[in-house]
């Protein structure tokens, strides 16, 4: 086996993350490149997840409450834009 080159004075020699099955992941500088592993074999012989159905009720129910979050999100932001406003005015008004 091959000994490897140190770098550092306090490297011990292991591998902590193996990069060796990672692509370029530019489009620019060569494409997405892919390299097969072991590892990547294995994944892909997984069975594909089926689409999760949901009812109308269910999906508008969803809709409804990610609707609902953004709203209060921008609310909350609101109320701090009127209280910065509100205490602009009250320090230079004087």
């Amino acid at each position: 086996m091959k000994k490897k080159r140190k770098i550092y004075d306090d490297d011990d020699g292991r591998t902590i993350a193996d990069m060796s099955g990672v692509g370029n992941p530019s489009p620019i500088f060569g494409g997405f490149i892919e390299h097969k592993t072991e590892q990547t074999e294995q994944q892909d012989e997984r069975p594909e997840m089926q689409p999760f159905d949901m009812t109308r009720k269910e999906r508008g129910a969803y809709i409804l409450g990610a609707l609902g979050a953004a709203l209060l999100i921008g609310m909350v932001f609101m109320v701090g834009l009127g209280l910065a406003i509100l205490l602009m005015i009250l320090v230079w008004s004087k």
